[in-house]
């Protein structure tokens, strides 16, 4: 099993950090991992129960489902449905206040692959693949949410 966890501190709010993180509507401005994302609930909320079709731009698709939901401070996901290769997906962000107008912010994810390969091989560079990305995801935030709040 590969966890995968990065984290960064970034000069705005906890409540806008949170907000920005969670907005559909601007997540495509700074997450470079989304192809496309749908909420599959007809609420048009995310809470806990709540499922969410995830496309990233590399093609890899998956239902999720929100299982903690507690804003500002964390939403974590489990897979429902994925590729076949990986027999078990989970994730959470955590946000906590780590100054004035400052939140740390915590990107960790779980990643279990089928045995069709050596788990001893595959599941390293699943992670290193996944860091790459997860840091990708952190610096896109954080660019996004100062950029954002140096404006108000």
């Amino acid at each position: 099993m590969a966890v995968i966890e990065h984290a960064i501190e970034i000069a705005a709010p906890i409540d806008r950090v949170f907000a920005v993180s969670q907005d559909y509507a601007v997540r495509y401005n700074w997450d470079p991992f989304p192809r496309s994302l749908t909420l599959l609930d007809n609420s048009g909320e995310v809470g806990i129960g709540s499922r969410t079709r995830v496309v990233g731009k590399s093609g890899l698709a998956m239902t999720v489902a929100f299982v903690q939901w507690r804003p500002p401070f964390v939403a974590a996901i489990v897979m429902t449905e994925g590729p076949w290769l990986f027999q078990r997906f989970a994730g959470s962000w955590t946000f906590r206040i780590a100054a004035e107008n400052r939140t740390w912010v915590k990107f960790r994810y779980v990643v279990k692959l089928r045995h069709w390969a050596l788990p001893w091989l595959s599941e390293p560079i699943a992670a290193l693949w996944f860091g790459w990305d997860v840091k990708a995801r952190l610096r896109g935030l954080k660019h996004y949410c100062e950029k954002d709040f140096a404006k108000t």
